[in-house]
């Protein structure tokens, strides 16, 4: 996946703002393409959010995943497209720490915009409205 100019960059690395797609297709995603937001992409990060380790002292799973998952990506997707989550044509998923990641430290919930029909998106997602 290196045609094209695309990085692989670590998840750990991706900032607000950047566009990327899926470099491998396991669910442990180590690396991931990152590319213009002006060319078709799969995903956006629009928030990225550390787990409270003083709340959680293991990694969060099941409801108490879905719950910091929500509270790290539910209000920021307003901030970010102008509209709240329930007004948009985007869906949102998220990259969360492992069990394994978190033993070496990851905290790190990515908030990531994506579209309802797995197509990819083009332009980005801040401030559209959409």
């Amino acid at each position: 996946g290196n045609g094209g100019g695309d990085i692989a960059t670590s998840v750990m690395d991706l900032k607000v703002g950047d566009c990327f797609n899926r470099s491998d297709s396991s669910d442990q995603v180590g690396t991931v393409d990152v590319v213009s937001c002006d060319t078709p992409h799969m995903y956006e990060v629009y928030n990225n959010s550390d787990i409270d380790d003083k709340k959680y002292t293991t990694v969060p799973t099941g409801d108490a995943l879905s719950d910091a998952v929500y509270d790290a990506c539910h209000d920021a997707f307003k901030t970010y497209v102008g509209i709240d989550y329930e007004s948009s044509s985007y869906k949102v998923t998220a990259f969360y720490p492992t069990t394994s990641t978190w033993v070496q430290g990851d905290r790190t919930i990515n908030c990531l915009i994506t579209s309802q029909d797995n197509k990819p998106l083009t332009g980005s997602a801040r401030n559209s409205k959409k």
